[in-house]
This record gives structure tokens, sequence and C-alpha cells, in this order.
């Protein structure tokens, strides 16, 4: 640990990794005293109940994780998460105490046709 400090120490940068979900706990307990940050990959928006495979804010915080990735391309279209459900996700993690990584960006189609600005713009206001 003492090397991961010497080497992102306090260049003004932030340095968080984000494993999949298994392996948090365990990322956490070894970069714990460093200055490196975990975040988890995805979060529900619900604090409980029947949401299979999904994982809570709460479960993300027990885990260690500080941040969560939210808007990424990958949920946004594999998953077909919208920006409201998007949105949901964002206060649920902020009222946590998550800090919210925020993914933006438009589609290739989207961009060659003139539209990222439009795209970027309404997931943004999403957050």
């Amino acid at each position: 640990s003492s090397g991961i400090n010497a080497e992102y120490g306090d260049g003004g940068v932030e340095v968080v990794v984000a494993p999949p979900a298994p392996y948090l706990s365990k990322l956490s307990s070894d970069l714990a005293g460093t200055k490196v940050g975990v975040s988890a990959q995805n979060i529900h928006e619900k604090a409980s109940g029947a949401y299979t495979g999904e994982m809570s804010c709460a479960m993300a915080l027990d885990c260690g994780a500080s941040y969560t990735i939210l808007g990424h391309s990958e949920r946004r279209h594999v998953f077909s998460e919208g920006n409201g459900q998007i949105g949901a996700k964002t206060a649920a993690a902020l009222a946590s105490g998550l800090v919210v990584i925020a993914c933006i960006g438009e589609k290739e189609e989207e961009r060659e046709g003139g539209k990222t600005m439009d795209v970027c713009v309404e997931q943004l206001i999403t957050f």
C-alpha cells in the first residue's frame, strides 16, 4: 500500500477502481489505508426488495465502496436503463453518501447524425 500512496499521492488526481461486485469487499480491504478509492459498478435505486442480483446502496457501502458508476452505455443499451431510472439511482446513491461517477455519451449513429450535444445534454441533466 505504501507504493500505491507514493505513486498516486497528492497530484490532484483521484484514482478509483471498480471491480465486479463479488470482489468489492476483498479489494476494499486490500486498499484500506491507501488513497485509491473503490467503486461499485452499479447500484439499484431501491433500498430493499426482491431485486435478484442487484446491489443496493447500503450493500455497496457495506462492501467498502465509496463510489458508484451510473449511466454507463452498457446499462443504457444492454439493460435498457433510461434517464428516469438513472436519475432515481443517482438520487439514491447521493442520499446514501456514495459519490456518483456519471457516464454520458452518444451512440455512433447519434454522433454521425449530428445529435451528440442533444443526447449528452439530456443525459447530463439526469444527474
